[in-house]
């Protein structure tokens, strides 16, 4: 937990971290619709095996229904979402009033990147605004709940007439604060810098990109402890069942930062069922992350394989508590 800034009970997500209990969140793409249905269809699977559901971002760099609006469906139908909150498309302007927004909609849990580059085929004209770093949108949300005031570097308010970079907000929204990150780029520089100061700013929690490899989450645990980044933070590593060898394979090629060893494609192509073997591969990362020092829970993505997330952790769940409590 970050110290400086206040806890916003209201997340239910926050409650089962505080509690030590394994933390279980999934990812969903909203749809390329107006209409819910696509939405619901995939997070009904979803909703009574994970402790909260990611709305990404225009994912990929493409359009897709607007988080913020699918974060209000769902909290409708009280369902808790992460919504994730890129920079890419947005100022300062567009991404403040977004906050607010969420805070008023009840949005309790944010994720804020730098988002995806965009899809040169399909969006070629579009520019690439980035008028905000993620550790700027970090600071400027914590801020927010820790002291319900809106501090800008390139906005000016004026409150009677006087020109400030502060404006105190009425009714504050309740921020749990997110930020990502790489765990196989643990040996480099720039990992150490861009974490640390995403932790400075605020982040509270973390998740991680798609991550197949039992080695490298334990080096990242590893060295998450040995600087102490995660002393005021929590810690859920991305994984998900892998629908078959060659989606491992684009996964591999096709997401930056993800890691995908030739150990886990080669184990997937030589199953006579991949998706089962999926399934198990997944099964056995959250076993292995349950038991891991220094690591709240888990992240599960599976693009065009979520049907496969609940068959995983009814496949592991038994354990994961009995694990996270067996290493303290």
């Amino acid at each position: 937990m970050n110290e400086r800034s206040q806890i916003p009970i209201e997340s239910r997500l926050m409650q089962t971290l505080l509690s030590d209990r394994f933390a279980l969140t999934a990812e969903v793409v909203p749809p390329v619709s107006a209409g819910a249905d696509d939405l619901f269809s995939e997070i009904d699977l979803l909703k009574d095996h994970v402790d909260a559901i990611n709305l990404a971002d225009s994912a990929g760099g493409r359009v897709h229904m607007s988080g913020l609006a699918c974060a209000a469906l769902m909290i409708a139908k009280g369902i808790e979402p992460v919504l994730q909150v890129t920079c890419r498309d947005r100022n300062r302007l567009a991404l403040y009033s977004d906050l607010l927004g969420a805070g008023a909609i009840g949005v309790h849990n944010l994720l804020i990147m730098k988002g995806d580059n965009l899809n040169a085929a399909e969006m070629p004209n579009t520019k690439v605004v980035h008028d905000v770093d993620s550790a700027e949108l970090i600071e400027t949300a914590t801020a927010l709940t820790a002291t319900g005031i809106l501090r800008s570097r390139g906005l000016r308010f004026t409150s009677d007439g006087v020109a400030t970079e502060e404006k105190q907000i009425k009714s504050p929204p309740t921020f749990f604060v997110g930020a990502a990150d790489l765990p196989g780029a643990t040996d480099t520089e720039w990992w150490r810098g861009s974490l640390r100061k995403k932790v400075q700013a605020g982040a509270q929690f973390i998740q991680t990109q798609l991550c197949f490899c039992k080695e490298t989450i334990t080096n990242y645990a590893q060295a998450l402890r040995q600087d102490r980044l995660n002393d005021n933070l929590f810690v859920l590593i991305g994984t998900g069942p892998l629908k078959s060898a060659r989606s491992a394979i684009w996964m591999r090629d096709n997401l930056y930062g993800a890691t995908v060893p030739d150990t886990v494609i080669e184990r997937l192509r030589n199953a006579s069922d991949q998706r089962a073997e999926g399934i198990s591969i997944c099964a056995e990362l959250l076993e292995h992350i349950a038991q891991t020092r220094g690591l709240s829970g888990a992240h599960l993505m599976a693009p065009g394989n979520v049907d496969a997330i609940p068959e995983v952790i009814a496949r592991a769940g038994t354990n994961l508590q009995d694990l996270k409590m067996a290493r303290a």
